[in-house]
């Protein structure tokens, strides 16, 4: 019993870094964890790497009822449009019996959503569904074709330069063409 103790404890520190002896300063440890998980949130899904890093990272910090408690909080912090789609994507393949109540399935299920969402809006960019409301116009010989108006562009009136410096050419306000205006140096 007391090796297998040992071994647990090498582990312990082997991958949560920290060797944790009494039991006041690993309650601490994971009330800490606890606290951490419950502030953690994700408002932009293009983050959902360094989010599910550190989410693991502390959930594996806990004990097996914390976890539970950890675990039914890792979809709540997704924003909720997506959390409503994946819990119920999630209900489903627990009902099937196709994954078990892990972490590492409730990140698959996340991962394999975006994946989808992903694929259908870059299916939707590619198809641009037009409504082709032209046919509706009785034009000849024109088979999507665009009329496309040219657009206007202002000419550039440069300034030109005056051969003494004390005259400065500038714009007069609201006219375009330059006028000459003499400006005194004090």
């Amino acid at each position: 019993m007391e090796t297998f103790k040992n071994v647990l404890n090498r582990l312990i520190q082997e991958f949560i870094g920290k060797q944790i002896e009494d039991k006041t300063s690993q309650e601490a440890f994971q009330l800490e964890s606890l606290l951490h998980l419950t502030n953690l949130r994700i408002c932009n899904m293009c983050y959902l790497d360094p989010f599910i890093c550190e989410y693991s990272e502390h959930y594996y910090n806990l004990d097996f009822t914390r976890k539970k408690i950890a675990l039914d909080m890792f979809y709540q912090k997704l924003p909720s449009l997506v959390s409503q789609s994946v819990i119920k994507d999630f209900q489903e393949a627990l009902q099937q019996n196709k994954i078990a109540d892990t972490l590492g399935a409730r990140i698959s299920i996340l991962k394999a959503w975006m994946q989808k969402k992903c694929l259908q809006q870059k299916t939707t960019q590619d198809a641009r569904i037009d409504l082709c409301c032209d046919t509706l116009s009785n034009k000849v010989n024109q088979y999507g074709c665009k009329d496309n108006k040219k657009q206007k562009y202002k000419k550039k009136i440069w300034k030109k330069q005056t051969y003494k410096p004390k005259y400065k050419q500038y714009y007069k306000q609201g006219t375009q063409k330059a006028q000459i205006f003499t400006q005194q140096k004090y």
